[in-house]
């Protein structure tokens, strides 16, 4: 009776209000490098419908790779009182996660870890071995790595985890057979450049995420 009479009424509750009476806003801000990016898109979604599940709400920001853009974009997600952070742009050389663990702010790190604050991710070691133990087994021995930006635990992890496999193998991986590049399309297309116009190269390569595989595959096509 109560819940009709409001409705006729119009009566909406006032979440801001409630959430200031329970100090909560009920709102949790995700922070992604970019959306144009399918993995992150597809995280925020599913940390989206998870809040909305226990009745709150995930507000999603980009802040692109540099770590002043992040601390002003964090910055200004905790002055809208979220009450807690995912952040998908932990760099290895980022202060953010160990700042936020001094003020014992709420955070968890998402597909990739500083080793410290709390963090949700696939096993990269393991997909980087399983990668190149896939192009070890085909038969290829000139193999090359293209992987995400050095400053990410991401890239990282693909990288030792292919090596794992090159060693178990008894394979050598020279140095200029791994770049270190974006997680994009046009990072995977300028790194397959680097790679298959020179004299001798490569006869296959492992690039780390779909995009990169997409501009690898792309330049590849171009060049027969």
């Amino acid at each position: 009776m109560e819940c009709r009479k409001a409705e006729e009424l119009g009566y909406r509750r006032n979440v801001y209000a409630s959430g200031l009476r329970r100090r909560e806003s009920g709102l949790i801000g995700v922070l992604v490098p970019r959306l144009t990016d399918a993995v992150m898109s597809l995280m925020y979604e599913a940390v989206e419908r998870a809040a909305r599940s226990k009745g709150m709400f995930a507000i999603v920001a980009t802040c692109g790779d540099t770590p002043e853009s992040q601390a002003k974009v964090v910055e200004s997600l905790l002055d809208r009182n979220v009450d807690g952070l995912i952040l998908a742009t932990a760099r290895l050389d980022d202060e953010l996660p160990e700042r936020l663990r001094r003020k014992n702010l709420p955070h968890v790190l998402a597909l990739r870890s500083d080793g410290k604050s709390p963090t949700v991710s696939g096993d990269d070691n393991l997909g980087g071995y399983l990668a190149a133990r896939h192009l070890i087994d085909l038969g290829h021995t000139d193999i090359a790595i293209v992987t995400g930006p050095s400053f990410t635990s991401s890239a990282h992890g693909r990288v030792e985890g292919a090596q794992s496999a090159f060693e178990e193998a008894g394979i050598d991986l020279p140095k200029e057979n791994i770049i270190f590049s974006g997680y994009g399309i046009e990072a995977g297309e300028t790194a397959a450049k680097l790679l298959l116009e020179r004299d001798t190269h490569p006869t296959a390569i492992f690039a780390a995420n779909d995009n990169l595989a997409i501009g690898v595959a792309h330049v590849a096509a171009k060049l027969g």
